[in-house]
């Protein structure tokens, strides 16, 4: 299988720059619009079917745990890695390659081309969501009638009929087991929920996601008191809004303190809302601690740096921002010397403890940027501190014998064969295991901050 996989990569290939490789004088030769058309159809129809031989793969590497054997954390982690395509992307193709293993009528719709892989997830999740007590050949009807409302409605249609995909195959089950639909919608509802923020682009996060409706009455009661036009609102309200005039021209709602500039637009107005409801829920003093520490929002700059306002300041997740921005939220901050260590606590304890502290934390979170294994993208809230150097082989509790690890890449530094330690430059690499690397070259982190790096 695998030389044919390679000649028929080598062939794609070809075909694919063949109009790069074609001559200018040649460019005229160009195949006409239905020619075109027809080679998009057939196109269309390879990768579907070329995408189910591809999940049919992942299947049997999720099955017998491949990417365990690879150091891996996960399948997905493996994909993400091998094929470089974002974390959801890999996970999908997991979650899809186990339902076409247990659905083999889909498997073999997607091979041939009657579905795509955006129908498949469709399908799937409308039959994962059909009441306990349907019988399998309801099931199986299903199934099948969703993959020929395939041939003629694109994914998102195709997620109405499957809402309702009982009332088309047993209507009688369907007005038996009503209730039980119900129940199952709002389970599918609460399967659906999700909240994503995107990577920084051009300056702007995207922020995406799906709520269930009890969920979304809650969120809406909160953002509504912010983000009402500033004339629907009493003047108790709008001090109510700012804080009795405390946080006037910080709220980024209007330069008088007056609520939201009734210029903007409701949805700007909204996100307006979500941003100050976090920051008076982080001001609050009443949300739980994260990785050891009170929740906060780090941001690292160099001292000079927030004095002039010139060059660059890294949030905890590595994205950069304008120093100018930095200077403008340290107004409402607690500015902290992470090296230097905050009010005079030391970084370095030697072996008077064995539990490296919360400065000491802050520290490695800085110079660290989130975990420090190789490649992995994981923020320090999610890191636990790990000495390099064995607190029982008499390793000191310093800043300079820790690294933060999120906690699969602990355990893997702890019993996967990996070795951390401390390099010429003071930070952390790690000497793979043979397996992974038969010359174990030392490796390290380039994800996070290098230029923060340099300055630690």
């Amino acid at each position: 299988m695998r030389e044919a996989i390679q000649k028929l990569r080598d062939d794609a290939m070809a075909v694919a720059t063949v109009d790069a490789a074609m001559p200018t004088a040649m460019s005229a030769a160009m195949p006409d619009d239905e020619v075109a058309a027809a080679c998009v159809a057939d196109l269309h129809e390879t990768i579907q079917a070329l995408s189910a031989l591809q999940l049919r793969l992942v299947r049997q590497l999720d099955k017998n745990d491949f990417a365990k054997k690879t150091s891996s954390r996960s399948t997905p982690a493996w994909l993400r890695d091998k094929l470089r395509v974002d974390w959801y992307v890999a996970r999908r193709m997991v979650a899809q390659a186990a339902l076409l293993d247990r659905r083999p009528e889909l498997n073999s719709a997607l091979s041939t081309g009657d579905v795509t892989g955006a129908q498949v997830r469709v399908i799937g999740e409308a039959l994962r969501f059909l009441p306990e007590a349907v019988e399998p050949e309801t099931v199986n009807a299903a199934e099948q009638a969703l993959i020929d409302y395939a041939q003629r409605f694109e994914p998102a249609r195709l997620r109405k009929i499957g809402d309702r995909i009982l009332e088309h195959v047993s209507p009688d089950e369907a007005t038996r087991l009503e209730g039980e639909a119900l129940r199952r919608a709002e389970q599918r509802a609460w399967w659906r929920r999700g909240l994503t923020l995107c990577a920084p682009v051009g300056g702007s996060v995207r922020v995406m996601g799906c709520l269930t409706v009890e969920d979304a009455a809650i969120v809406q009661a909160a953002l509504d008191p912010l983000c009402a036009p500033a004339s629907t609102r009493s003047s108790s309200e709008k001090d109510t809004a700012t804080g009795n005039g405390t946080d006037a021209g910080n709220d980024g709602n209007g330069s008088d303190g007056a609520g939201p500039d009734e210029s903007l637009s409701p949805r700007q107005r909204r996100a307006d809302a979500l941003v100050e409801v976090c920051r008076r829920a982080l001001r609050s003093g009443t949300l739980p601690h994260n990785g050891g520490l009170p929740p906060q929002m780090s941001v690292t700059i160099d001292y000079e740096t927030l004095l002039t306002g010139v060059g660059t300041a890294y949030t905890e997740s590595g994205t950069r921002l304008d120093a100018e921005a930095a200077r403008r939220m340290a107004c409402d901050a607690r500015i902290l010397p992470v090296v230097l260590g905050g009010a005079g606590e030391p970084l370095d304890l030697g072996r008077s403890r064995r539990l490296f502290s919360p400065a000491q934390r802050q520290a490695l979170a800085v110079r660290d940027g989130g975990c420090a294994f190789p490649d992995c993208d994981r923020p320090p809230s999610w890191c636990e501190a790990h000495h390099m150097l064995p607190w029982d082989h008499d390793g000191p509790t310093d800043v300079a014998q820790g690294v933060l690890l999120c906690r699969p890449h602990h355990r893997l530094v702890h019993g996967g064969g990996w070795t951390a330690s401390r390099g010429a430059d003071g930070l952390p690499e790690f000497l793979p295991p043979a397996h992974v690397d038969p010359t174990r070259q030392p490796r390290r982190n380039i994800l996070h901050r290098p230029a923060i790096h340099r300055r630690i």
